[in-house]
């Protein structure tokens, strides 16, 4: 679980340590904390780090997971900006997706629990169609 403290009843992530550690390029150290903090942290300044944290190209299939698990999120500036980077990685990355993985949540925004997000999955789906297996 990710370094946390109680202050005000909410959990606080120390992000200057998230940033120094992504700084000198020790991604695999931050991944757990940066979908911890998209789960559990409400704070957008804590958010848009783990964001661009996960949003790194060469972070794999667990990232990719972590996003579209972040396509259901509440904020909708967060939701954007992680349908926005799965976007990113298939059209200019090309990289695939692990399609099973992410049909929960690709279910939800179809099923109408994110409007916002609803033309970015469907760029996706349009840009990389899942295999019919």
């Amino acid at each position: 679980m990710a370094p946390e403290e109680q202050r005000t009843g909410r959990f606080v992530l120390d992000t200057e340590r998230l940033r120094l550690i992504w700084a000198r390029g020790f991604l695999d150290e931050v991944v757990d904390t940066a979908i911890w903090t998209l789960q559990h942290d409400r704070n957008l300044d804590n958010q848009l780090p783990a964001l661009l944290i996960l949003g790194t190209p060469t972070l794999g299939a667990q990232a990719q997971v972590a996003l579209g698990e972040t396509l259901r999120s509440p904020m909708s500036f967060v939701s954007l900006m992680a349908a926005r980077l799965l976007k990113y990685r298939v059209r200019e990355l090309r990289l695939s997706l692990p399609w099973e993985r992410l049909a929960p949540s690709l279910h939800a925004v179809l099923d109408g629990t994110n409007l916002f997000a609803l033309r970015y999955v469907m760029e996706l789906l349009t840009d990389t169609p899942p295999d019919s297996a």
